[in-house]
């Protein structure tokens, strides 16, 4: 869940995508991440995102 309302997903879809992580076996932050805005550790951000900012780059938001 991003907080951003043109961008999430309506509280149906969502409680059926948390639905079926939980009957996956998805790890418990997966559900978190679909029901909750969630701040992403750095660790967690580099693996979703992909390549990490050079030493010394933030991304401000």
């Amino acid at each position: 869940m991003t907080g951003d309302r043109s961008r999430d997903i309506n509280d149906a879809l969502r409680a059926e995508v948390v639905q079926r992580l939980q009957a996956a076996g998805a790890p418990p932050s997966w559900p978190e991440m679909v029901r909750d805005v969630v701040q992403l550790d750095q660790a967690s951000e580099q693996r979703m995102l992909g390549e990490a900012l050079p030493p010394g780059l933030k991304l401000l938001s």
